[in-house]
């Protein structure tokens, strides 16, 4: 870690106290003796918001000069434009934001809206941190706002799942995709959605085993038509008898 020159005559920090991006940790209780020079500068260890400790001059620290372990450019972020997170963060600011974006018409024009916290780079840094490979920024609730607690890192078999296109069921307190579901009971999308189409109770939907034949074969079946075409024409004709 290296250090810099500062006034010696500042006053004492103390553990926790912020300047800028650094947050001290403790006065080290040596001095920065400057070559050739009189005097001596006391050297804190602070804390850097990227998470890097560095060694500055009480002085540096306290007049301004020292804002953080080196990161911040100069336009005020970390060095970190191109990487995967940073480009997520601006396609964010863009879509929700900016009227001219293709997108903003699915975010910004449908009222979608980005928290405080998260309208800088370092907010938004700070809760997500960087994405895992072949992951991008997905909302949990597609209806809902970016801020931390409904965003996640996801995986673009999660995304296409999560689309608003894409019907939410739910079972038991859990709410997953039409997809979700299928796959777990051993389904194929359409199956589901047949069910749902011909009034099926959601947990009959979700849960009875798939039937191709007899008279539990599935509703999107030629079997299961002729079945129920059958059984409307014996209830009718029972109503008839009753009625004579």
């Amino acid at each position: 870690m290296g250090v810099t020159r500062g006034r010696h005559n500042a006053k004492p920090t103390q553990p926790g106290e912020r300047f800028e991006m650094l947050v001290v940790i403790r006065e080290t209780g040596t001095y920065y003796m400057p070559p050739g020079g009189q005097g001596r500068a006391p050297l804190v260890l602070c804390r850097c918001d990227c998470g890097k400790e560095r060694t500055v001059t009480r002085g540096r620290l306290q007049s301004g000069r020292a804002k953080s372990c080196g990161c911040r450019n100069f336009r005020g972020t970390h060095r970190m434009h191109g990487t995967p997170a940073h480009t997520s963060w601006r396609a964010m600011i863009a879509r929700c934001t900016r009227k001219a974006d293709p997108g903003y018409h699915n975010y910004g024009g449908r009222g979608i809206a980005i928290c405080e916290k998260w309208k800088t780079f370092r907010g938004f840094y700070a809760d997500m941190g960087d994405p895992p490979a072949s992951h991008t920024l997905d909302r949990i609730d597609n209806n809902g706002n970016y801020e931390p607690s409904n965003c996640r890192w996801a995986t673009p078999t999660q995304q296409m799942r999560n689309a608003r296109i894409n019907r939410l069921l739910t079972l038991d307190g859990e709410r997953l995709s039409i997809a979700e579901w299928a796959e777990r009971f051993g389904l194929c999308d359409q199956t589901i959605r047949s069910r749902l189409n011909y009034g099926w109770a959601i947990r009959d939907v979700i849960t009875a085993p798939r039937r191709p034949t007899g008279r539990h074969a599935e509703p999107n079946s030629k079997r299961a038509r002729a079945l129920a075409k059958s059984q409307r024409a014996r209830e009718a004709l029972k109503e008839q008898e009753d009625a004579a």
